[in-house]
């Protein structure tokens, strides 16, 4: 179902270019905020690891894209810093660098609405920020 409503959104709003070509140009900051969600839930309720790091992946990619084309949307950069998450727990990989770039993408989310999902930013960011001091403490 979920796929459907993805389908339906993205291809709705420029049918006529293939997916591959389309840019964030085509679609609204919010369908591509929308898509970058719907992606990082498939990704939490995906059954296998590859299927939880692709759609993960697909989730960093949209939001990236959004990040790009809408700089000013706090839904992009707080997708963007959810997405990360799951696809650095999923693959472990540049965990030091992720951990501060979702810290960054936060701290953007603050700045440009401290309201944005009931103040999720700021739980997403001071998790983080204890992770990092608790390894810190365990070296």
């Amino acid at each position: 179902m979920k796929w459907l409503c993805l389908l339906l959104l993205l291809t709705t709003t420029c049918a006529q270019a293939p997916l591959a070509a389309r840019t964030c140009d085509t679609y609204t900051a919010e369908n591509v905020i929308y898509a970058a969600k719907l992606e990082a839930s498939m990704s939490m309720e995906a059954d296998n690891q590859s299927e939880k790091v692709r759609h993960a992946g697909k989730g960093l990619d949209w939001a990236e894209k959004c990040v790009v084309s809408y700089p000013r949307e706090a839904g992009c950069y707080f997708y963007r810093a959810v997405t990360r998450e799951l696809y650095t727990e999923l693959t472990m990989s540049k965990f030091r660098k992720a951990i501060k770039k979702i810290i960054a993408d936060c701290k953007q989310v603050i700045a440009l609405d401290k309201t944005f999902d009931n103040g999720g930013a700021y739980r997403d960011a001071a998790q983080k920020l204890l992770a990092k001091a608790e390894k810190r403490l365990t070296k």
